[in-house]
């Protein structure tokens, strides 16, 4: 083998090593447990901040475009998964488990106000 070549194997050897541990290490850690349905109080509790959040979430939307309700309703859906993804965390539940709790909280209110989808247009400003 040629020191070119020596060189070249010697500069791949190292990334490769450490790509090697921290394949290793990652593949002998315990598996996480995969998060869960949540019980009916920790349904709730995320329900309860979900309707706490919204007003702001969608006070926030107005004032960032206004005059565009496709990207206010854009807008408060970020601020949404958002808060879905933290309580997803903290309350150890899937967030599909969460997004189900709410689905199931507007439907037994009624409320018709989250299904409707503004079609989608140029905004009427630009920076």
């Amino acid at each position: 083998m040629s020191t070119r070549a020596r060189s070249r194997a010697l500069r791949w050897s190292l990334p490769l090593l450490v790509l090697g541990v921290a394949v290793a290490r990652v593949g002998s850690g315990p598996p996480m447990p995969p998060l869960g349905e949540g019980d009916a109080e920790a349904r709730k509790r995320v329900v309860r901040a979900v309707r706490d959040a919204e007003p702001g979430f969608r006070r926030d939307s107005f004032e960032r475009f206004p005059g565009d309700p496709w990207s206010q309703a854009d807008q408060f859906a970020a601020q949404e998964r958002e808060l879905v993804e933290r309580l997803s965390g903290e309350e150890k539940m899937r967030p599909g488990a969460i997004f189900d709790a709410i689905d199931q909280d507007i439907k037994r209110a009624g409320a018709r106000e989250r299904g409707r989808v503004p079609p989608c247009m140029p905004r009427p400003f630009y920076d």
